[in-house]
């Protein structure tokens, strides 16, 4: 499947897809995360239960564009959805289960990288070599500046933690 896209606002092609009525289930519950909307979907003939995940992007010159992929076709990006359509879904397709059970290890890799406390002085490896944290990039210390012997980079918190020197 590709990209739909029209000349439009953001927050107008989002009310849109909010809003948007299907031919072949009903919408139960619908929430916006940033550029992804999740809606939780209940067939009207099986009364199946599902998630369908809509990503919205910007093309430039005013031009917006969505994709909507449902769990059972196994998206590859929107894994914060909320955890109560996640319990809610009845679909048990193999795509589907491994989309919902996706989401649950993002998720709490999310929480237990929000856990972690770095200070300056710390080290991690990358590509082999050593950096010692610096200093936070930004107010929320989701990024840091770190150093080598030869130059100095910004790395995300996450990657930080997954490879810190115990």
């Amino acid at each position: 499947m590709g990209w739909t896209s029209f000349k439009t606002k953001k927050s107008e092609l989002i009310d849109r897809l909010v809003n948007e009525k299907f031919v072949h289930c009903d919408v139960i519950d619908t929430s916006v995360k940033g550029n992804l909307i999740f809606q939780l979907l209940k067939s009207k003939t099986d009364e199946k239960v599902s998630i369908n995940v809509t990503k919205v992007e910007s093309f430039g010159n005013g031009e917006w564009g969505y994709k909507s992929l449902s769990e059972c076709s196994g998206p590859y990006w929107g894994f914060d959805c909320p955890k109560k359509f996640l319990k809610a879904s009845t679909d048990m397709s193999e795509y589907a289960v491994e989309y919902r059970n996706r989401c649950m290890e993002h998720q709490t890799k999310k929480l237990n990288v929000k856990k972690v406390e770095l200070a300056k002085g710390m080290k991690f490896i990358h590509d082999g070599e050593i950096y010692t944290l610096c200093r936070a990039y930004n107010t929320t210390a989701s990024q840091w500046v770190a150093q080598n012997e030869h130059s100095t980079y910004r790395f995300k918190k996450e990657y930080i933690i997954n490879n810190l020197i115990k």
